[in-house]
């Protein structure tokens, strides 16, 4: 792998909460209305644009061998990832530059920070030069900024790389708000730099474009968490910051978050589960959460990962309402469930005592959702003291695994 080294505009800042990962749709051109059929294609990979000039779709579904994929009129490359890319001229002696375009997924925002770029290779067999310039510019209108003379960011320095895939990329400011992202070489024959290939067919620089992206970056008083969701229904998200309003919202897959600096508590609800419960504490920049939701149904365990108590005591924490008070929700809202709550220690003291300090835990728990207005008669209890562990008793970390309180679903 390559990577590009090149110049970034900075700009103005301001500070609010989003949550995004890459606003590009369709980045690696996988998606189309209906397969080429000839050159010039590329709004076939919908939602993109031609803006200029007749910048090509290369696809492995295609019968036509010019522009079929891996190998082309142009050359013969892999694709990126998937089977398709596009393809572009960034330069010609007697044609304007090509252009690609495409309407972001949300439009950027004045002063945020963003990382943006794409994978390119030179096509070797088409292209009689390699050349400077490609890169990126915002805009609001497509078609009309094709005559701009500046990138956002630029390739500084001639590309002629043909084996492989080169990352371009690069960080800048927002100026403005945006709301299409374009592709090409923006700058003027006199003002790119060249370098002759004489072996090649063509007389224009021509390249290969797959996997573009554009990413929301954080600033330096905020924290990102990252949530890896596997293939669920749409969830549901609340952000409870330890000061301030909660944060709701609904997000599908794989998600960023990109909050103030402070304490969080992150709630995923999804249909049918219990809701997975993150709090995030800022010692870092960056988080990266793997949420698993556990489905509500008879016989399945949940642990209350967010109960607290005073040391050897059965004294409830104030922390651990926040917990309890969705399991109220949750049985309030399906009558017939029935729970067996359950007490757990770790193996630091008698075995005895720790049934009862388990049992009592247990107890604890139940008079909590009782206070609350759930029947008694719809919770068990049990002490299962040190019999149970989920974790080795060797360290900190697995004694305090071990030292929990969970419930199973015995109706529902």
């Amino acid at each position: 792998m390559k990577k590009v080294f090149l110049a970034t505009l900075s700009l103005c800042l301001h500070l609010s909460l989003a949550w995004a990962q890459n606003l590009v749709p369709n980045p690696g051109f996988e998606q189309y209305d209906r397969c080429p059929t000839q050159y010039g294609e590329i709004a076939r990979a919908v939602p993109w644009l031609c803006v200029r000039g007749t910048p090509d779709f290369l696809a492995a579904c295609t019968s036509n061998r010019a522009i079929k994929t891996p190998g082309n009129y142009f050359g013969s490359m892999v694709a990126h990832s998937g089977g398709n890319y596009a393809g572009l001229a960034s330069y010609h002696p007697t044609v304007p530059n090509e252009m690609i375009a495409v309407k972001l997924l949300r439009p950027l925002r004045k002063g945020r920070r963003y990382r943006a770029g794409y994978w390119l290779s030179l096509a070797y067999s088409y292209s009689g030069y390699a050349s400077n310039n490609m890169g990126l510019r915002f805009t609001n209108n497509p078609y009309a900024d094709t005559l701009a003379t500046e990138a956002h960011l630029r390739m500084e320095n001639i590309l002629d790389y043909t084996g492989g895939w080169t990352l371009f990329e690069g960080v800048f400011r927002a100026d403005r708000d945006y709301e299409y992202l374009l592709i090409g070489n923006f700058y003027t024959k006199e003002r790119s730099k060249l370098k002759e290939r004489p072996f090649a067919v063509a007389s224009s620089a021509y390249y290969y474009i797959d996997d573009v992206f554009v990413e929301e970056l954080p600033d330096s008083n905020e924290v990102v968490v990252n949530i890896e969701m596997p293939a669920a229904p749409e969830a549901e998200l609340r952000v409870k910051p330890e000061q301030g309003e909660e944060r709701k919202g609904t997000f599908r897959g794989d998600t960023t978050l990109y909050l103030p600096k402070q304490r969080y508590r992150v709630e995923i609800h999804t249909p049918g589960n219990y809701p997975v419960i993150e709090d995030i504490v800022p010692d870092s920049t960056e988080y990266t959460l793997r949420p698993q939701p556990q489905p509500l149904q008879k016989g399945e365990t949940i642990v209350l990962r967010h109960i607290y108590f005073d040391f050897n005591k059965a004294t409830l924490k104030k922390e651990s309402y926040a917990e309890l008070d969705l399991l109220v929700d949750i049985l309030r809202q399906n009558p017939q469930m029935r729970i067996l709550i359950s007490g757990h220690t770790d193996n630091v003291g008698s075995t005895g005592y720790n049934q009862r300090l388990s049992l009592m835990r247990a107890a604890t728990v139940r008079d909590y959702l009782v206070s609350k207005g759930v029947a008694p008669q719809r919770m068990e209890v049990k002490g299962w003291g040190m019999e149970r562990p989920i974790a080795p008793n060797t360290t900190e970390e697995g004694r305090a695994l071990n030292r929990r309180v969970e419930f199973t679903i015995l109706e529902f």
